[in-house]
């Protein structure tokens, strides 16, 4: 069994203003965790292209969610998580 991850950051609003607002929604602790846990977990299948086909023959990104109870919003906002850091 490997070992769990343990993981501790500070987030300002001004750092990521839509994950810190998502996050905001829950009181501190398991459900907050679970959310960014969520969000992340949703930007990794995004970044890897399993949330995000392209329609067949095209180029073009679907209209729907590829996921079902996965939202464009979810999947904006994971992508956002896993950007480029913002320049110091």
């Amino acid at each position: 069994m490997t070992m769990p991850m343990r993981i501790s950051f500070l987030l300002a609003r001004e750092d990521n203003a839509r994950l810190y607002d998502e996050l905001a929604q829950f009181p501190k602790g398991q459900r907050r965790v679970n959310r960014l846990r969520t969000l992340a977990y949703d930007g990794l299948l995004t970044q890897q292209g399993a949330a995000v086909p392209v329609v067949a023959g095209t180029d073009r990104l679907p209209t729907t969610a590829c996921i079902p109870g996965v939202s464009a919003e979810r999947t904006e906002a994971a992508l956002e998580l896993f950007s480029d850091p913002i320049a110091e």
